[in-house]
């Protein structure tokens, strides 16, 4: 019996010490992504193209971020382009995220 009782405070205090730290962006809702992957033989690289699609859900956003590893070594990302609706966007790809600046 005092088991359970010793047990049960913890149980109710662990969703403190694990609480949700992650920055949230409340102008943007990210709606779905797809990926395509190309991979050959020839060298290591992985060559890709992901479409991903932002509601935005105030007006005004001049910019938002999506988590994106920045290339490090053998790991991570380098994004050579952004583009909507097939013009480029700016971006600065810097600490594992993407940063794209709208056109006003």
């Amino acid at each position: 019996m005092r088991l359970s009782a010793l047990v049960l405070p913890a149980v109710l205090c662990a969703p403190m010490l694990y609480a949700d730290s992650y920055q949230r962006q409340p102008t943007i809702d990210v709606q779905h992504y797809v990926f395509r992957v190309e991979l050959s033989d020839a060298n290591d690289e992985i060559a890709g193209n992901a479409t991903v699609t932002v509601r935005f859900v105030k007006d005004g956003v001049s910019s938002f971020w999506l988590d994106l590893a920045t290339a490090n070594g053998a790991k991570g990302m380098t994004v050579s382009g952004v583009t909507s609706g097939g013009a480029p966007v700016e971006f600065v790809h810097r600490d594992d995220r993407l940063t794209l600046t709208l056109s006003p």
